[in-house]
């Protein structure tokens, strides 16, 4: 995935991308992560194209091939990682879930 002239990743490297302010943090497999100088909403305008990689929240971008489960805890959604890191879904973002809930993940 291309997020710039400079910067071209391999989509199954990334894990999950987190917004900080004006930079985003792009997380790998390997547990590292990279800072970039663009928003989150810049990445995900300039990365359509690869379907895998779904907004969940205003400040989370995940790569589904890494969605081990989906939670709701007393009202609230979380997406398991597949290293167990939980994040959480907006209210908003909720019925996106729903549509891709027939992957290889479970629901609890």
């Amino acid at each position: 995935m291309k997020i710039t002239e400079k910067i071209s990743l391999n989509s199954q490297d990334v894990t999950w991308l987190e917004s900080v302010i004006n930079y985003t943090k792009i997380y790998f497999v390997d547990g590292s992560f990279l800072l970039v100088s663009y928003t989150l909403k810049t990445i995900e305008d300039r990365i359509k194209s690869h379907k895998n990689f779904i907004r969940i929240h205003r400040s989370y971008m995940v790569n589904q091939s890494y969605i081990n489960s989906i939670t709701i805890q007393d009202k609230e959604t979380f997406v398991r990682l597949t290293d167990n890191l939980e994040l959480l879904v907006s209210r908003r973002k909720r019925n996106i879930l729903k549509g891709i809930t027939q992957n290889n993940f479970t629901v609890l």
